[in-house]
């Protein structure tokens, strides 16, 4: 069960832990040349002409990246960045997450304690710190990480989500489901958050509850959709998932 519990919290914990910072925005602006400039415009070869490097727009880029799920060209982008800025805590940062989110645990977790180490005072990045000593196995390091995030942002929805998840991957039903149920009653709480409760009610063989937290706030069509994906999640755990019928653990094989 264990294992199974580590694959849910990777796709739960990092998508609300190691949201980067907004994008930078793009200061270029487009007209026409003006007339007396416009001889030297042309008379500049495309071949030649090189873009000056910009630092925001390439962690934008890289955060566009992770947006759309291509966590490993965004890891690539800012393994080129580090070697440009090798001391910048902002880039550490958006390369210890990147690192967190392609599941490269250990050479994330020295990524980010180095960020912290050049002075990086990200809640973000503690609570990516969690993350990822919760998939090396280091709860209690992981909940100090939680605690230090949790200082810089009390009661955020997300720190808490993780702090929850963090428990239920030690079998600590009770604790999660406490963290869970301040984080999601925070007004920026997401549906992930009530998804995660709803699946750890579930655990605990408390079904019908859990479909009817599953279902709460949202559309009649959201509602199913997330009961449908409780069910799976709760399936996946061994649950037999029954209004009328016991948790049973799983069968082997």
């Amino acid at each position: 069960m264990a294992n199974t519990f580590t694959r849910f919290a990777v796709a739960t914990t990092l998508g609300l832990a190691l949201a980067l910072g907004g994008c930078a925005k793009d200061k270029t602006t487009t007209g026409s040349v003006p007339a007396k400039s416009a001889s030297s415009a042309n008379k500049a070869s495309p071949k030649t002409a090189k873009a000056p490097f910009d630092l925001n727009k390439e962690l934008a880029r890289a955060t566009t990246l992770r947006g759309n799920g291509r966590n490993k060209e965004a890891v690539l982008v800012l393994a080129k960045l580090t070697r440009k800025r090798p001391n910048d805590s902002k880039v550490l940062s958006a390369y210890g997450k990147a690192l967190a989110s392609s599941g490269q645990f250990a050479k994330a977790l020295v990524v980010v304690e180095k960020a912290q180490a050049k002075g990086a005072r990200d809640w973000r990045l503690h609570s990516t710190k969690g993350v990822i000593h919760d998939q090396l196995a280091q709860p209690q390091k992981a909940r100090l990480a939680y605690s230090e995030a949790l200082k810089i942002r009390p009661g955020d929805p997300s720190i808490l989500s993780n702090l929850a998840m963090s428990h239920m991957m030690s079998g600590e039903l009770a604790q999660a489901e406490t963290h869970l149920r301040k984080a999601v009653n925070r007004p920026s709480a997401d549906r992930r958050v009530r998804q995660n409760l709803a699946f750890v009610i579930g655990l605990q063989g408390r079904v019908k509850e859990a479909e009817s937290v599953a279902a709460r706030n949202v559309s009649e069509s959201q509602g199913r959709a997330n009961v449908k994906l409780l069910r799976q999640m709760l399936a996946e755990q061994g649950a037999l998932v029954s209004e009328s019928r016991p948790v049973v653990p799983a069968t082997s094989g």
